[in-house]
């Protein structure tokens, strides 16, 4: 991250960039999608097992 902010998704659907727009975060911990920019590109890596317990 080039601002070196600190970023958290609380909750679900919970979608919050950096401050520099480099890197976001969502899913609180329901699940983990991080988006990237990347130049002229624009990815994102999502873990759906983030937290499977329920109880």
């Amino acid at each position: 991250m080039k601002c070196e902010d600190t970023i958290q998704s609380m909750f679900r659907h919970d979608f919050k960039w950096c401050k520099c727009k480099s890197i976001a975060i969502d899913g609180g911990g329901d699940y983990t999608k991080i988006s990237y920019h990347d130049d002229a590109l624009y990815e994102y890596v999502e873990d759906s097992n983030a937290s499977d317990s329920k109880n």
